[in-house]
C-alpha cells in the first residue's frame, strides 16, 4: 500500500513525536508498510530542533514530557507549517479531542488504535499535504506572472477572463481596440501564458482567496 507523490516534492516523510519507544517502533514499520520514510523524535522539543516543513504528515502523541503534543500544533500554526497532523493518546478526552481539531488536526486516534486504519489515515494525510503544497506553488507562480503587469493590464487581463472581445473592452476601459489590442498582447507576453484557457488559470491562481487552506 504504498502512498504516491504525484508532483516534484520532494519525497514525503511520516513524522512521528511520542516518547514511548515501542510506539516509535511500530510506526516505524508501519512506513516501511507504507513506503514512506519515517523519522521519529522523543520529544516534540527535538522534532522541532529538525524540523523545516518538509513534505509529508506528523504523528504525535498529547502526552509528551516537556512540550505536549497541543502545544506543538500550536507552535506549527504559529510558525504558519502546513504539515497535516494526526493526533494520537493513551487518554482520550473529549476537551483535548476538539481542541487538537481546532489546532486543524486531520484526525484524532485513542490508543490502541488500529493499524490498518492509521495506515489509511496518514496516505490521507500525505495526500493532503501533496495537494496543499501544489497549490501553494501554483498559486506563488501566477502571483509572479501577474506581478509584471501594469494596472492596465490588469484591467484588460480580467476583462479577457470575463470573455470580453476587444470590441467590448475598448468600450468598457474608454480606450481604443488598437491599444486594447496592445495591452492584450503585453498581458499574455508577460503572464507567458499560450492560450486564453491558460490566462484563465493563471489569473484564479494569482488569487489570494486561491491560498491553501
Amino acid at each position: 500500500m504504498n502512498v504516491s507523490n504525484p508532483s516534484n516534492l520532494p519525497s514525503p516523510t511520516i513524522f512521528a513525536v511520542d516518547d514511548d519507544a515501542v510506539t516509535l517502533s511500530m510506526l516505524r514499520k508501519l512506513g516501511e508498510t507504507l513506503g514512506v520514510a519515517v523519522a521519529t523524535y522523543p520529544s516534540a522539543e527535538a522534532f522541532l530542533h529538525d524540523f523545516r516543513n518538509q513534505p509529508g504528515c506528523l504523528i504525535t502523541d498529547i502526552h509528551l514530557g516537556g512540550m505536549s503534543g497541543l502545544e506543538l500544533q500550536q507552535e506549527l500554526l504559529k510558525r504558519n507549517a502546513t504539515l497535516p497532523i494526526i493526533v494520537i493518546t493513551g487518554k482520550a478526552q473529549v476537551p483535548m479531542a476538539v481542541r487538537a481539531m481546532q489546532n486543524h488536526a486531520v484526525d484524532f486516534l485513542e490508543k490502541p488504535f488500529d493499524i490498518a486504519a492509521l495506515g489509511d489515515r496518514i496516505r490521507q494525510a500525505i495526500e493532503l499535504d501533496v495537494a496543499r503544497r501544489q497549490k501553494a506553488s501554483q498559486h506563488a507562480d501566477a502571483k509572479l506572472r501577474t506581478s509584471k503587469l501594469t494596472p492596465r493590464e490588469h484591467e484588460v487581463m480580467q476583462c479577457v477572463v470575463q470573455g470580453m472581445s476587444n470590441k467590448q473592452m475598448a468600450a468598457h476601459l474608454h480606450l481604443s481596440e488598437k491599444t486594447i489590442e496592445v495591452h492584450r498582447g503585453n498581458v499574455m507576453r508577460k503572464t507567458a501564458a499560450d492560450s486564453v484557457a491558460e490566462l484563465v488559470r493563471i489569473s484564479l491562481n494569482s488569487s489570494d482567496n486561491e491560498l491553501p487552506q
